[in-house]
């Protein structure tokens, strides 16, 4: 088996969304100072001897600049991505077609780590994410209560789901 990294990209976030207790005020600090970093978008290209290529996170979709609300840009920012942090682009790098993938699988369907899947509409690859999270996602677009972190555009029924149960792998 052979794994390689993905470049995605870069997002650019207050570190109170990653780092717990970040930013909060105390007895000493009061007023503290919010502090932005930079966090990079990875995904894994797995290269399996028995599965083929298994891809964990597709990053970004190409178009998120049109896709992503006004909202969701000035919060979480990607403040370098260029043609090539494209996920086919990535994966024509490491030698392969986004047609190449036999299995995709989401850590979580967040905008950052879920976006990619728009390249593999109406190709029928099984898309493996927890059952809660798929739940979770698909309520929160059908529900508008968390219209942000998910986006309607790859939230969507036509992809080949595939919900992993507890702790099964």
């Amino acid at each position: 088996m052979k794994l390689q990294l993905l470049d995605f990209g870069t997002l650019t976030a207050d570190e109170g969304w990653v780092f717990e207790a970040s930013g909060v005020a105390t007895k000493s600090n009061p007023d503290p100072k919010s502090k932005r970093r930079a966090y990079q978008m990875i995904g894994v290209l797995i290269e399996h001897p028995k599965n083929g290529l298994i891809l964990y996170e597709v990053g970004p979709a190409p178009n998120h600049t049109e896709l992503w609300p006004e909202p969701v840009k000035e919060v979480f920012d990607i403040t370098r991505y260029e043609e090539e942090n494209r996920l086919d682009k990535q994966l024509e790098k490491a030698g392969y077609k986004v047609n190449d993938v036999s299995a995709i699988i989401i850590g979580h369907m967040h905008l950052d780590h879920a976006g990619g899947l728009e390249l593999f509409r109406g190709l029928d690859v099984p898309v493996y994410a927890h059952e809660d999270e798929i739940k979770y996602a698909f309520y929160a677009i059908a529900t508008k209560q968390d219209f942000g972190a998910y986006i309607p555009h790859y939230i969507d029924s036509t992809f080949n789901w595939q919900p992993v149960y507890g702790n099964e792998v």
